[in-house]
């Protein structure tokens, strides 16, 4: 009797099963690590004032030192919360729709969903003892070292004077 599934086919479908599932299993542990730390912490808000803004290290840097000169007792962190797969691309996709559909496959596998991307934020802003690290800078819920050019004290100093140069603010030091 013979039958259409030989040895071959039959070995075949096993190798290409094991290549999907070792494919499966490798995009899942890559979109793992792509999505970075969660901010874990149980800590109340109540009487604190948090911001958070868009600063860069650069200027927030200088931000930390100009509060901590005024005696604000304020403390400025720095932080990249990664690559987030927002909508800000929704004009990209109308204007060119094939962009729109060959960046959707990998940026759902790559990019952090807004969520995990609000973790480091959160972090940052509920977690008690970041004090002593005001100026500091953190991505994925951890403080990291900043770019070379983030930790050049002298091109923060720069940046801060033009800043309140273009918006008008007097520094008395």
């Amino acid at each position: 009797m013979t039958t259409d599934w030989d040895h071959g086919d039959r070995w075949t479908l096993a190798t290409y099963g094991a290549a999907a599932a070792v494919s499966v299993i490798g995009l899942w542990l890559l979109r793992r690590w792509v999505a970075g730390g969660v901010c874990r912490c149980s800590a109340r808000l109540d009487g604190k004032t948090v911001l958070i803004t868009g600063a860069n290290t650069g200027i927030g840097k200088e931000t930390a030192r100009d509060m901590a000169r005024r005696g604000t007792g304020v403390i400025a962190l720095s932080l990249h919360p990664g690559v987030i797969r927002t909508e800000l691309g929704r004009h990209v996709e109308t204007w060119f729709p094939l962009m729109g559909v060959l960046m959707t496959a990998p940026s759902m596998l790559l990019m952090k969903t807004p969520t995990q991307g609000a973790q480091t934020s959160i972090y940052c802003a509920v977690t008690p003892g970041l004090e002593a690290l005001s100026g500091g800078y953190f991505s994925d819920c951890k403080e990291k070292r900043a770019a070379e050019v983030g930790r050049d004290n002298d091109v923060a100093r720069r940046l801060w004077d033009v800043s309140a140069q273009l918006v008008g603010l007097s520094v008395k030091e």
